[in-house]
């Protein structure tokens, strides 16, 4: 990640200053440490203001998983990383997020040195997520799509071809087999921006609002035309 702008949404803005100790200055403090330029506030900054920042971090105490969608800085998903933090242990949760764009989630009981780990990953332009997560996921997208590796080789069709570039063909693969940016980046021997630029391309020309929709995306396309 280029950028180390950050914003940090939380309704708990006020104990900045009145509980020097509290759980959110504790996670405030790890975001500074890691190098970000950060600001903070009780809600989601304007759209022309927002477009500033390299990641957004959502306090979600009060969010539950059927609130995800509604979470208003998911509107700018694609354009920008967000984190939620603070959450409650609780997988289905975790994977409704996933499938709603998020790009890493903390959770409220993550000591402070996994929580620190989890940031410069994301500052690395990666992904944070438990891994078992990551795993009940994988198996449902299996389970409802019977998607595997072998229907996306087949993405040279016509279809394809009149869809999407060789290069955007080649990142849909990769993006299908479960690689994150820069490694997709350092596959091709391109910047991370690059692939962030061709990825939102992707997005543009198959109307996908994020990586789960691209791979249902693909197996449809691929399935059209054989």
């Amino acid at each position: 990640m280029q950028g180390n702008r950050a914003f940090v949404i939380s309704p708990q803005k006020d104990e900045i200053t009145k509980k020097r100790h509290s759980k959110l200055n504790h996670f405030l403090d790890l975001v500074d440490a890691c190098g970000f330029d950060l600001q903070v506030g009780n809600f989601c900054p304007k759209s022309d203001y927002i477009a500033s920042f390299d990641v957004i971090f959502v306090d979600c105490k009060s969010i539950d998983k059927n609130a995800i969608p509604q979470v208003p800085v998911l509107k700018y998903k694609n354009l920008i990383k967000i984190i939620f933090f603070n959450a409650s242990t609780n997988l289905d949760f975790e994977i409704a997020a996933i499938k709603q764009g998020i790009a890493g989630i903390f959770y409220a009981d993550d000591k402070l040195e996994i929580v620190l780990k989890g940031i410069k990953a994301i500052k690395q332009d990666k992904k944070w997520f438990k891994r078992n997560a990551l795993e009940l996921l994988v198996n449902e997208l299996l389970n409802e799509s019977n998607f595997t590796n072998d229907i996306l080789d087949r993405s040279q069709s016509r279809f394809w071809q009149q869809s999407l570039t060789k290069r955007e063909q080649t990142i849909v693969k990769y993006i299908g087999q479960g690689a994150q940016n820069q490694e997709i980046a350092d596959q091709l021997h391109i910047s991370v921006n690059t692939v962030k630029t061709h990825i939102y391309s992707i997005f543009r020309k198959t109307n996908c609002r994020n990586r789960v929709e691209l791979i249902t995306w693909s197996r449809q396309a691929v399935e059209t035309a054989c």
